[in-house]
């Protein structure tokens, strides 16, 4: 019986806490463009080609100047600081002159 009611709660308290939301594309682009400006030497965002990324995914670039979602990017970008060298590459790998994922959202300095 006592299994039971703690089962009970247990499925309660999932069905009414909010799932961890992943964090959108937008807000994935602009921690990247935060972590390029802020720990990649020699690399810069084309924060113009940014804007247009992220208005292309439906987002307003704007949106990221609030501080939630600044604060959301911080902390994403912190992630990829952990392995800084290995981040900057793969930044220039995805994003660079003839990035695989969006050329040319990083230049070189």
């Amino acid at each position: 019986m006592k299994h039971t009611a703690l089962a009970a709660a247990a499925i309660s308290l999932a069905i009414i806490t909010p799932a961890k939301a992943e964090p959108s594309t937008g807000l994935k682009l602009a921690a990247a463009a935060f972590f390029v400006q802020e720990n990649c030497p020699g690399l810069k965002p084309n924060l113009e080609l940014f804007g247009v990324a992220i208005r292309a995914l439906g987002e307003d670039p704007e949106d990221y100047s609030n501080r939630r979602s600044a604060t959301q990017a911080f902390l994403i970008a912190q992630g990829y600081a952990r392995t800084k060298s290995k981040s900057c590459r793969e930044a220039w790998d995805l994003f660079g002159d003839n990035g695989t994922a969006m050329p040319g959202l990083v230049e070189r300095d």
